[in-house]
């Protein structure tokens, strides 16, 4: 598979950080959201190269629900949902 990362991106809601992974069936993420700022919202967004739907979502090893499998958006609208790191693996 394939990765990359950014490292403290300056944003207007603070510096962002994430790590992203590709393995058969599945794209991890490693994100460090901002909380300078937080936002309301954040999208995490999935581009899959075969343009496969999402089938399910966990965030820190738990099932998460929050996402469009057809705009490949993951969302968290919760600043409780925030946690210090997420852990975000999409299933294909």
């Amino acid at each position: 598979g394939k990765e990359f990362s950014v490292q403290d991106m300056a944003t207007y809601f603070g510096p962002v950080s994430y790590h992203v992974a590709s393995e058969e069936n599945r794209i991890l993420a490693t994100v460090v959201p901002p909380r300078r700022n937080p936002p309301a919202v954040l999208e995490v967004r999935f581009r899959h190269p075969e343009k496969r739907p999402m089938q399910a979502v966990t965030v820190n090893g738990k099932a998460y629900s929050d996402f469009d499998s057809k705009l490949e958006i993951i969302r968290f609208t919760e600043a409780v949902e925030l946690a210090d790191t997420l852990e975000i693996i999409a299933y294909y």
